[in-house]
């Protein structure tokens, strides 16, 4: 085992600055759904540009980014808990995608975080604990509320790593905590992966939905260049001069009106359309079929690849 990780420090090493930690496409990655390497590796590249845990220097969790992580973790799912609970679709439809998203970002975000997610930690850490959420007879809503529960469950070891790391200069001095580290970023990708199982299984157009979402996203201003903003605000009849922007919470943008004194909308304010996504997610969600069926029908969309060798994403 140690020879095996030394061996993985050594190939990360040699692409640590050739893509901002490593290219999806550099490693062996183990897909755990059909076609989910290919999402995890799209959603991968738009969180590394995206500082989707964006927070303002002056905020005591802005150098932490893994309890950073923790706590937006655990706050979404607390959210969709709710909304699921209220049968507030297209809140719950969000929430679900909003998670996979800050799952990848804690993983492009965290140090060897591509590396230690994509290997093979154990087999009951990935394979099998992906296996036993997809083959369990449990309803979509059941299983939606279970993911958020698991979710909220790994922010306790998202936490207790960042204790860990921010007491040691590396973690990798105790072997103990690399190993927990490695499993939390192991235990991130699955999460992403049972995400993108559930959004499956409520038939949803995966990629168009999270790209919905990725272009509405609270750090999407990140994303907006100069001249986007001056466009939206012409649009709207303002001079882009008039208007100061402000940072807001949870890394948020506001936009102040000089003459007026008032916030205006910002650019990023706008609304993702997901209806399309919400009206098949209902349907599903309501659905008088049997629990067998659907577990069936999902099982030929999503067979488990890599049990005997790994996968390698196409560029």
């Amino acid at each position: 085992m140690i020879k095996t990780v030394l061996a993985g420090f050594e190939k990360l090493c040699r692409f640590k600055d050739f893509y901002s930690g490593i290219k999806p496409e550099s490693l062996q990655f183990y897909q755990l759904g059909e076609g989910y390497l290919t999402l995890f590796s799209h959603l991968y590249r738009q969180t590394t540009n995206s500082h989707y845990l964006h927070r303002p220097a002056s905020d005591p969790f802005a150098h932490s980014p893994l309890r950073l992580s923790a706590q937006r973790i655990s706050n979404n799912a607390q959210r969709g808990k709710q909304a699921l609970a209220q049968q507030q679709l297209s809140e719950v439809l969000s929430v679900v995608g909003q998670q996979i998203m800050l799952a990848t970002a804690t993983i492009a975000s965290s140090d060897q975080g591509l590396y230690l997610a994509a290997t093979l930690y154990n087999r009951a850490e990935s394979f099998d604990r992906y296996r036993t959420f997809v083959e369990d007879e449990r309803s979509l809503s059941t299983g939606i509320d279970t993911w958020f529960e698991n979710a909220i469950d790994l922010t306790a070891l998202l936490t207790v790593c960042e204790v860990k790391s921010a007491n040691r200069v590396s973690i990798r001095q105790q072997f103990s905590d690399y190993q927990r580290y490695r499993l939390v970023m192991n235990r991130l990708y699955v999460l992403v992966n049972q995400g993108f199982f559930l959004l499956n299984r409520a038939t949803v157009d995966i990629m168009p939905f999270i790209t919905a979402l990725h272009q509405s996203h609270l750090s999407e201003r990140w994303n907006l260049t100069q001249q986007q903003k001056i466009d939206y605000f012409a649009q709207q009849q303002r001079d882009i001069r008039e208007v100061i922007f402000v940072e807001g919470n949870e890394g948020t943008e506001l936009c102040y009106h000089l003459e007026s004194g008032l916030l205006i909308e910002s650019p990023n304010a706008i609304k993702p359309d997901i209806s399309q996504a919400v009206q098949v997610f209902a349907q599903q969600l309501h659905s008088t079929a049997s629990a067998h069926s659907l577990r069936e029908s999902v099982r030929k969309k999503a067979l488990l690849k890599g049990l005997s060798e790994p996968v390698t994403v196409l560029k």
